[in-house]
């Protein structure tokens, strides 16, 4: 009887980990500067025209 392989024993890679969360991701995101900010699971994308902090004047 075979038994099922892990993916480090079948040859492929650990999944990516975002550095901030350190939940599996298929997407980083990163600032001009290069630092990372978020990936895919914990960053949320919004509407600029719903978000308050885009008007400053308002505030």
């Amino acid at each position: 009887m075979l038994y099922p392989r892990t993916d480090a024993e079948a040859g492929y890679p650990d999944p990516p980990v975002c550095p901030i969360c350190h939940q599996r991701c298929d997407t980083i995101y990163r600032a001009e500067d290069g630092t990372i900010v978020g990936c895919d699971r914990c960053i949320e994308a919004a509407d600029a025209w719903e978000v308050n902090e885009c008007f400053p004047e308002k505030e």
